[in-house]
């Protein structure tokens, strides 16, 4: 087993940690390994920290093994 088999396996968790930061950030961290935009690929990319971040995430996971998650985060304020 090498590190790849330990990040499959904890790839939902890493996700939502991420998740947990980026609602408590306020910001969206850019995409990886983007470097050009394509005008006929119509999508929204982030390539800055500039980019504000909306109140909740959903991170779903699924495994090799077909089990599958879902966990919503949400800022509280109150």
């Amino acid at each position: 087993r090498g590190l790849g088999d330990v990040y499959k396996r904890q790839a939902g968790g890493i996700e939502a940690v991420v998740a947990v930061k980026v609602v408590l950030e306020q910001t969206l961290p850019p995409t990886i390994n983007y470097e050009t935009p394509d005008p006929e690929c119509d999508i929204n990319v982030t390539n800055g920290n500039d980019v504000p971040a909306g109140d909740s995430f959903i991170n779903l996971s699924v495994t090799p093994q077909g089990q599958a998650s879902a966990v919503v985060v949400k800022s509280y304020s109150g």
